[in-house]
């Protein structure tokens, strides 16, 4: 998705226009493809990192390490998701995602 310059510009012009609709909604990248694209629009300040809970395996049977994965970041990630639900909280004007 971030190689080719047209599908780098989709990412840009569509997914970052869709989180640009929910500006408190917790956005998970299932994946590594997809979590190279949230990593692209946090690169050009169109996501807060804040919001990205990256490293989340894809949950597809295909990856067949996923459980281990899972196991390995679940604290991370449940920190990460803390973390911005204290955001969250303290950040007036947003709606609850």
């Amino acid at each position: 998705l971030v190689r080719h310059p047209v599908l780098r510009s989709f990412v840009r012009s569509c997914l970052g226009a869709r989180v640009a609709m929910a500006p408190g909604a917790l956005v998970i990248p299932l994946g590594t493809a997809v979590q190279e694209a949230v990593t692209l629009l946090v690169a050009d300040g169109l996501l807060d990192p804040r919001r990205c809970l990256t490293g989340f395996p894809h949950p597809s049977g295909g990856n067949g390490h996923r459980k281990s994965q899972y196991a390995s970041r679940r604290e991370a990630l449940s920190t990460s998701v803390a973390q911005w639900a204290v955001n969250q909280q303290s950040t007036p004007g947003l709606d609850d995602a």
